[in-house]
């Protein structure tokens, strides 16, 4: 007979996936990873400016890293509200985005 096992919980199981990759590949892509933790989650770009109260473009922008799109003295906020709506740890986000030259 099998032993019926407990599914392990979606959330524990896509921090490990997001801290593995983010471990095996060595640094953090910011917009990868944001990109990455969304479909994960089956939430659309849509959705997710929705609830971030941003537009479409300005999600894809965070999610390709194209910094030219959006206000500069805003990003870090924006990145940074976009990690904690798809309850992912800021922080590795933030420290990759202090080491990225913005225009």
């Amino acid at each position: 007979m099998s032993e019926e096992r407990e599914a392990p919980d979606q959330t524990d199981s896509l921090a490990q996936n997001s801290e593995a990759s983010a471990q095996s590949t060595g640094p953090v892509d910011v917009g990868q990873s944001l990109r990455l933790a969304r479909e994960e989650r089956g939430i659309s770009i849509y959705e997710a400016s929705m609830a971030l109260k941003l537009s479409p473009k300005q999600v894809e922008a965070l999610e390709t890293n194209d910094w030219t799109q959006l206000p500069r003295t805003v990003t870090r906020g924006f990145v940074r509200n976009y990690a904690r709506y798809l309850e992912l740890d800021a922080a590795p986000l933030m420290a990759a985005l202090d080491g990225t030259t913005m225009p």
